[in-house]
């Protein structure tokens, strides 16, 4: 089966200015206890990661709130480019079906993740609104936020729509075109916020 991975190790992605940052500690080692465990601690938006209208919606949705459905299922990965142009036009124009899952490719995929703040690509409010009336069951993107970092118009249109995001997405090795998207979150019902596994699968 051709699986493509479409997370980005813990490990390797920087936190949120402000998140707990990600650490792997080891508690127990073969060596001196004969068996090896280890303690983890990190923001609930740690690398690939999925947005719940909870993260700034009051009263908003919760991740239990949501059929596993929601996150399994029928894909679209657009190419935006590798410019930070808006994206109004392309996604209005774009083949997108009603409850397709919409993720956008853009030049983030493919550089380093050290880039990031302030200069990765982002979404518009307008381009977000597109989406929404497009009717998209979920959204995701390939950099560390859908909006710009002072901003949280792209977040609050889909999350008050009810549209989850996932963020921090690899899409350097998706094609354009259309998937079979598994996202997994973290069984954590009460999160306004998740780590994931996603990947996809070529039709």
């Amino acid at each position: 089966m051709n699986i493509i991975d479409i997370s980005r190790p813990l490990s390797k992605v920087p936190s949120w200015p402000g998140d707990t940052i990600y650490h792997h500690a080891l508690t127990n080692t073969c060596a001196a206890d004969g068996y090896e465990t280890a303690s983890l601690s990190m923001s609930s938006h740690a690398g690939t990661h999925l947005d719940l209208p909870a993260h700034l919606i009051a009263n908003g949705k919760r991740l239990g709130q949501y059929a596993l459905s929601t996150f399994v299922g029928p894909a679209l990965v657009i190419d935006c480019g590798e410019g930070a142009e808006d994206k109004t036009a392309l996604l209005r124009e774009a083949d997108i079906r009603p409850g397709e899952r919409v993720l956008l490719k853009t030049n983030n995929s493919t550089r380093s993740p050290e880039f990031i703040f302030p200069e990765y690509t982002y979404l518009s409010g307008e381009a977000a609104q597109v989406l929404v009336n497009k009717q998209v069951t979920l959204v995701g993107v390939d950099g560390p936020s859908l909006d710009h970092p002072d901003e949280t118009i792209a977040h609050r249109t889909l999350l008050e729509a009810g549209i989850p995001a996932i963020e921090w997405l690899d899409l350097s090795r998706a094609e354009a075109g259309r998937y079979t998207l598994v996202c997994l979150p973290l069984h954590i019902p009460e999160a306004e916020g998740v780590p994931c596994r996603a990947i996809l699968l070529p039709l």
